[in-house]
């Protein structure tokens, strides 16, 4: 018998999630009722498959004094545990909650005083309050709490009345995971917040495969220099690419927690003039999973675009994959090129988009990653013309000279493999499951600006 695997998004406690450092524009941006907002938040994950939610108290709670506490999140949690409640008696879905609490992120620390204040706070208003204590996640017969400890020193902290986990950053890094394996038997059974390879590291607790956290976009950990985003070897959303490769990690190892980063933090560091950008960036640089509109504009008018509900249909289609309920299915992206961006030859004298690339010469690498079965082969469509077939590479160099400016798609086919999700409507619309296999393909459009 399989063991189960719990699927945790890390939240943010505020309806809505949004602000003028925002990469896009959630669709819940201008809603006026925050319950609302929480309900529909809560509909959405629970139709994804998501188990719980990981809501992030660490800023709120890495101080010093009790007075400095920022109670703004663990209201908003409040809150959104009685919505939660409302929603039990309605019999509507909703994930169950985990917190995260902050003990130190390098920078802040949090005294011992404020710790215990806090978990005894937790422990009286949400354990023992018999309409809100349904609605925690709990594991091994106790509510679970998630500590924040980015030092990785403070792994001694118990308290019997919680399942305690620690999350730290980048184990690639800090836990020295051998190169040639995906994982490292963590003692201390470390989560990680976000990991900076595409292999993310299964956290090995007790010889048995524990967590792994996967990501939409990613960048590595840089010291001294961390500037985050604009540092070499960032990756970004790429279609979808990036979080469909990183998810062949636990397809493989099967542990007992897999953490997606995140739902909606749409914050960052977008407008300081020289960074370091550790938050969200841009639509590309950033990882939240949240419905946005498509055309929307980002920091302060300095990004345009979004996702629609492209990554929160891509992540049900991963989930029901890992479980099983999709048999033989392949889900597939193009990672190259950047869905409606526009391709230059040359670099341009002036530019009325944030979105494009420019090339070294006619010739654009197509690129394309998947998940699950493996195809036989690969097609690549331009334009509804067949350019090239029977390829066994994840790749494709496209001439494009004397291509017409303007649109043009690209399609490439997984021949022999079969999927039960369109994605490409979902860029615009909430797509369900078929109730039939579908050809296997993904697509993007690109302008040809010359």
């Amino acid at each position: 018998m399989k063991q189960r695997t719990y699927i945790v998004i890390e939240y943010k406690p505020f309806f809505p999630s949004y602000g003028p450092s925002s990469e896009a524009v959630p669709l819940t941006a201008y809603w006026s009722n925050t319950s609302a907002i929480i309900e529909q938040e809560a509909l959405w994950l629970s139709w994804a498959g998501v188990d719980a939610v990981l809501i992030d108290w660490s800023p709120a709670t890495m101080v010093q004094d009790i007075s400095q506490i920022n109670w703004l999140y663990i209201d908003h949690t409040t809150q959104l545990l009685e919505v939660y409640h409302e929603m039990d008696l309605a019999h509507l879905p909703h994930p169950k909650v985990i917190i995260l609490i902050g003990i130190d992120n390098g920078p802040h620390r949090a005294s011992a005083q404020v710790l215990n204040y806090i978990l005894n706070w937790v422990y009286t208003h949400y354990v023992n309050n018999p309409d809100l204590n349904t609605s925690l996640f709990y594991y091994n017969g106790k509510p679970t709490l998630i500590m924040l400890d980015g030092s990785f020193t403070n792994h001694t902290f118990r308290d019997p009345r919680f399942t305690i986990f620690f999350m730290g950053f980048h184990l690639e890094n800090i836990m020295n995971a051998p190169p040639s394996k995906p994982y490292h038997d963590n003692p201390w059974c470390y989560w990680s917040w976000m990991d900076g390879v595409l292999t993310p590291i299964i956290v090995y607790c007790n010889e048995s495969p524990l967590a792994v956290t996967v990501s939409t976009a990613f960048f590595p950990d840089i010291k001294p220099n961390d500037v985050g985003w604009t540092a070499p070897g960032a990756v970004g959303r790429e279609n979808g690419a990036t979080l469909i490769q990183e998810w062949v990690i636990p397809m493989i190892y099967r542990p007992k927690f897999i953490i997606i980063n995140d739902w909606n933090q749409f914050s960052g560091e977008c407008l300081h003039p020289t960074g370091p950008y550790l938050d969200q960036y841009s639509p590309e640089y950033s990882q939240d999973i949240e419905p946005t509109f498509l055309n929307s504009t980002g920091c302060m008018g300095k990004w345009q675009g979004g996702w629609g509900y492209y990554y929160l249909v891509l992540l049900k289609a991963l989930i029901m994959l890992y479980r099983g309920e999709t048999p033989n299915a392949t889900i597939i992206a193009i990672a190259q090129p950047l869905n409606n961006y526009t391709v230059y030859t040359h670099q341009p004298s002036m530019l009325n988009t944030t979105n494009y690339i420019v090339l070294n010469g006619y010739t654009m690498l197509i690129r394309w990653t998947y998940v699950g079965k493996a195809p036989s082969s690969f097609t690549v469509v331009l334009d509804g013309k067949v350019i090239a077939t029977n390829l066994t590479s994840t790749w494709y160099m496209l001439d494009l000279y004397g291509l017409p400016k303007g649109w043009h798609t690209i399609r490439i086919l997984a021949n022999g493999a079969v999927t039960y999700f369109n994605l490409t409507e979902a860029y615009y619309e909430l797509v369900n499951a078929s109730n039939t296999p579908l050809p296997c393909e993904a697509e993007v459009s690109f302008y040809y600006a010359g």
